[in-house]
């Protein structure tokens, strides 16, 4: 179809209003080929991509590994059958065992991260037998009910409600607050590592830890949403291994499977298992664990190791930081972040809109965070280089300028 047809079937069978969006960023163009960092458009246009699919695209656009390990299945096996053994799932759930933190061995294969999280909160409850689920301000683990119930911005929540019971918030980074809501034995506490839709809220060194010691004493299970801060992105290959920590369950997804196939994992201790040992059929997905979706999290794991995705997102998440806070401007409030997940907070979120569409014009792709639209997410692949994080700081300053100048016409 032609551009026309394709906006036409946007507003008329997709959704008008994320096509009013995507358009006032300047992106009402069809994608016709990516690689690496690079996405190219039916206009023409070669956009550098510093959005990476939120979180899902640390490895880049059709990393060469992923691909082959994709492409070689597809000759052999598809979906499993279910009644036979599947080796790519071993595999994969070996290689899991082997990477995460601790004791985590055991691993469920979903199919994104919002079922990752449906399922760490069905085991934490099953294998406690208690209801509660404590969660923090501003958090973000997916939308579906369970997930959604846990989540910190109303707006999402609202039209659903009411939601799941026995869900508490306490804020993010506070430790005293940890320790209150413990009095009420729940079966779980579940945190991001580093809030991302919240704002790419990174918590004092040592939270972590705190929250891990805490949780243990109260008896009380501790999940870690890892399904944005997994596979190298905040400068480890998990961003519990900052604190030293290890959760009793881990919940991964997006990039998981290479930017290629979907596939979430909730990876936990033989403890946590336990509750499947008079029916390992309590919890269950038809395309969970599939042998295509499992050689390409093979593969991407494989490559995030051997390229060391973690050292790079710590080498030019550092550049990068370093390079955003050269830039004076009374616009920018503040600039966090943790690797290559990072935040650039505004005075409002109409000057992060304009910013955004500025740097959309000279064909940079970033966004919002869902929780704090006063936050721009900068999130490039974990293979981006200097000469493109150069790119991204010269045209980052180009439309701060830009902006100013608006708004000083503008008063």
């Amino acid at each position: 179809m032609d551009n026309k047809q394709l906006v036409n079937a946007y507003k008329e069978n997709i959704s008008e209003g994320l096509f009013n969006l995507v358009a006032f960023l300047g992106f009402d163009t069809e994608e016709m080929t990516a690689s690496g960092c690079e996405v190219k458009t039916a206009d023409g246009r070669v956009l550098l991509d510093f959005l990476g699919s939120f979180g899902a695209l640390n490895h880049g656009h059709l990393h060469p590994k992923v691909v082959n390990a994709v492409k070689g299945k597809l000759s052999s096996m598809g979906l499993s059958s279910k009644v036979l053994l599947n080796g790519d799932q071993a595999r994969l759930a070996k290689k899991l065992a082997d990477l995460t933190p601790g004791d985590l061995c055991y691993s469920f294969f979903s199919n994104s991260g919002t079922e990752a999280v449906e399922a760490a909160i069905k085991f934490a409850k099953a294998r406690t037998g208690r209801q509660g689920i404590v969660h923090t301000a501003g958090s973000y683990h997916g939308k579906s009910l369970g997930s959604l119930s846990a989540a910190g911005r109303e707006s999402f929540r609202k039209a659903f409600e009411p939601l799941l019971p026995s869900f508490s918030s306490i804020e993010f980074d506070d430790i005293d607050a940890l320790k209150d809501a413990m009095e009420s034995k729940p079966a779980a506490f579940i945190v991001e590592p580093v809030q991302g839709e919240a704002g790419v809220r990174v918590p004092r060194k040592g939270y972590l830890a705190a929250a891990r010691e805490i949780t243990e004493e109260a008896g009380v299970l501790l999940i870690a949403d890892e399904v944005q801060t997994g596979i190298g992105r905040t400068g480890k290959l998990f961003a519990c291994e900052h604190d030293g920590i290890q959760p009793d369950i881990l919940c991964l997804a997006k990039s998981l499977g290479g930017g290629l196939m979907p596939i979430g994992a909730t990876v936990a201790t033989a403890d946590v298992w336990s509750l499947f040992d008079e029916n390992p059929l309590l919890h269950s997905s038809t395309f969970g664990g599939n042998h295509i979706a499992c050689a390409a999290a093979i593969a991407a794991l494989d490559a995030a190791v051997e390229e060391d995705f973690s050292r790079n997102a710590e080498l030019m998440g550092a550049k990068l930081m370093d390079g955003l806070r050269e830039i004076d401007s009374s616009l920018v409030l503040d600039i966090r972040g943790q690797g290559l997940l990072v935040g650039v907070q505004f005075k409002n979120s109409d000057v992060a809109s304009i910013i955004m569409s500025g740097l959309a014009n000279d064909g940079i792709m970033i966004a919002y965070t869902l929780n704090n639209p006063e936050v721009i997410r900068l999130e490039p692949p974990l293979v981006v280089n200097e000469s493109q994080i150069d790119r991204f700081l010269e045209c980052f300053a180009k439309a701060l300028k830009s902006t100013e100048d608006l708004l000083s016409e503008l008063e």
